[in-house]
Formats: structure tokens, C-alpha cells, sequence
């Protein structure tokens, strides 16, 4: 059974016996045995997390090429492992618009600095389409400290960020509606404080929205004493779920 077949709970169990004989070896066997024999089942372990991961997980060299790439993100570009080690990140990844940003920002993460450790951007699939990623950097170090490249972790988020989208192009259709409707619209809170106005509003009364926003409605002195009543009586039933309506 391939790994990408298996059950959440069958790699939770393999990863245990993973762990587990880790824990067998350091009781037994000689230090030479012992070390080789461990090296190997940790590297059982990580290849199993790293091919299971649901998440994109790839390294870059000092200049961009990669190094590794994992079966997410195979699955999530197009691209086979095969077609893509050795190969510039920026030229297969990264549309040209992007083009003399992206590079600038990689600089950025070999430098450690903190502002980019943390960066999302768009990258190209092998089809053409552009999935948005958020990228999580860490720098990688040789054996005698020096910068050898950069370990990425990315999330895709292309439905987040288009929902994102979407409720802003909605909301800001919504105000325009608002801003422009000839009637005067007024908006409150269970407690009676004016929240928003329009200008068909501020027309009306008068009152610059401005003047009013923070306000109780009872205070401001916009209703007679009669009709103010009356208003805290709509509020009430509107607190307890009932639409009110039309009314004078």
C-alpha cells in the first residue's frame, strides 16, 4: 500500500513503531550499530513525514535551485521531482511580473532578515494556473555555520485569498449602494447608538454623520418625547428577533 493510500491512522501507527524502535536500538547493540541503525530509522521517519506532509516542503541552494520537493507539491504544481531538482526556482515558479520582486525577497531570507520569514506569493503550476502560497522560511546552515540555502514550508491559500477578494468587492458594492440610495438610512445598535448614516441622511436631519455616530438616538433629541417612546418600544422587539415595519 502506497503512503499516500494509507489512512491517517495507519502513518500514526507506523510513526509510532518508527519512534518505538528508536527506542529499542538505544537499549541494544554496539555504539557504531547503534548510531548507523538509528540514522537509518530517522531517515525512515522524516521521509515518511516529508511524504505525507499536507503541505508544500521544498529547499533551495544559495542560488535558487532546488534541491528537494515532496509529493505535495508535486501534487499541487503539475510537476513530477524529477522534472524540477536542479532547477532555478524563480524561472519555473515565478510569472514575470513577479519577476524582480520574488528574487529580491529570497536575498532578503538569506540574510535573516526577520520581515520575510513569513511571505506569500503566487506561483505558477505546470498548466499555467497560479496557486497563492504562504511560505514559511528558514535558513540552512553547513557544518561550519555558513548560509547553504533555505528550507520552505507553504500553505496554499488560493480559496482563502479569493474568498477575501470576493467579500471585499462585495462589502465595497454594498457601501456604494448604501452611499447612493435616495432614501435615508440610519444604523444602530441594541442600544440605541447610531453606527452609520448616509448621505441621503445627513440630508435629511441635517446632522453630519460625524455628529451623530456614538450617540444614543434618544439623547440626540431627533424624536419628540412621544415618538422617542415609541422608538424604544420598536428597539425592544427588535432585540427579541421581530421585524418591525413600515412605520412612521
Amino acid at each position: 500500500m502506497k503512503n499516500s493510500e494509507k489512512s491517517k491512522e495507519q502513518l500514526m501507527k507506523e510513526i509510532d513503531q518508527l519512534r518505538a524502535k528508536i527506542d529499542d536500538l538505544k537499549k541494544s547493540g554496539s555504539e557504531r550499530k547503534l548510531d548507523k541503525d538509528v540514522q537509518t530509522t530517522e531517515k525512515e521517519f522524516s521521509k515518511i513525514l516529508l511524504d505525507n506532509a499536507n503541505a508544500f516542503i521544498l529547499t533551495l541552494d544559495v542560488n535558487a535551485n532546488i534541491t528537494l520537493f515532496n509529493k505535495f507539491a508535486e501534487k499541487l504544481t503539475g510537476y513530477k521531482k524529477d522534472e524540477v531538482l536542479g532547477k532555478n526556482w524563480f524561472d519555473l515558479f515565478i510569472s514575470k511580473r513577479n519577476g524582480s520582486v520574488i528574487p529580491e525577497v529570497f536575498q532578503d531570507v538569506l540574510k535573516e532578515m526577520p520581515d520575510v520569514s513569513s511571505y506569500e506569493n503566487p506561483i505558477l503550476c505546470k498548466d499555467s494556473s497560479e496557486r497563492i502560497t504562504n511560505w514559511e522560511n528558514t535558513v540552512l546552515k553547513n557544518e561550519n555555520g555558513e548560509t547553504s540555502g533555505v528550507l520552505s514550508i507553504g500553505i496554499e491559500i488560493t480559496k482563502r485569498k479569493k474568498a477575501e477578494e470576493a467579500l471585499k468587492n462585495s462589502e465595497e458594492r454594498l457601501n456604494i449602494l448604501f452611499e447612493s440610495a435616495p432614501d435615508a438610512y440610519y444604523l444602530n445598535d441594541f442600544t440605541g447608538k447610531f453606527i452609520d448614516g448616509n448621505k441621503a441622511a445627513e440630508k435629511l436631519l441635517g446632522y453630519p454623520r460625524e455628529e451623530l455616530i456614538g450617540k444614543n438616538f434618544v439623547e440626540v433629541g431627533i424624536l419628540y418625547p412621544i415618538q422617542a417612546k415609541k422608538a424604544l418600544d420598536v428597539l425592544a422587539r427588535n432585540i427579541n428577533g421581530e421585524s418591525i415595519g413600515p412605520d412612521e
